[in-house]
């Protein structure tokens, strides 16, 4: 959020932790501007991830669209017939978020979870991010020192954009019947 808000005087943002119900949060297969391997939400049945809400003005929330839409990388929807438990305040049985337009990485056939992430009764594997570019420089370019291919994707757009498509290849899409994606 202060990557995507520097600089801009559009107030404070609250953020509440929450858990969701039946869903994890996971690796996308793609990456990003600035390095990292982003994440997304996957539908994982059993699972109880922690997660944060933001709740934004109008002019956040155009400026959220902004950083998150333009690059192709997300949709932005609704997400229905979920269990939202906030820490401070109702459950909610729906949301509003941004989803990667790619869907899940996976390593050996299935969604990578974030290490860093909390989650109860989790199914599949978790990473780091060390970890996981791990995995992708030995998907994409196999030798490499992680340094350097760090470097690379933040330097060189068509090296980040050939990764992307490698990283695609065995990707899985959203699978969660209750997301409808909202034009912006």
């Amino acid at each position: 959020m202060i990557r995507k808000f520097n600089g801009s005087d559009l107030g404070p943002i609250p953020v509440i932790r929450a858990r969701l119900k039946d869903f994890d949060i996971v690796y996308s297969p793609h990456v990003a501007s600035y390095g990292s391997i982003p994440a997304t939400l996957r539908h994982s049945p059993g699972t109880r991830v922690t997660l944060f809400v933001d709740w934004l003005t109008p002019e956040q929330e155009s400026h959220m669209h902004e950083t998150e839409i333009p690059m192709g990388n997300y949709h932005f929807g609704e997400l229905d017939g979920i269990e939202l438990q906030l820490d401070f305040g109702p459950a909610m049985t729906s949301a509003y978020v941004y989803l990667s337009r790619r869907g899940s990485l996976t390593r050996d056939g299935f969604p990578v979870a974030l290490a860093a992430v909390r989650a109860e009764n989790r199914i599949w594997a978790s990473l780091s991010q060390e970890e996981i570019q791990n995995h992708a420089r030995d998907i994409t370019a196999a030798g490499q020192p992680l340094e350097a291919f760090i470097r690379a994707a933040i330097e060189d757009d068509s090296a980040r954009q050939e990764r992307t498509r490698a990283l695609m290849s065995d990707g899985l899409p959203f699978n969660y019947s209750g997301f409808t994606p909202i034009e912006i």
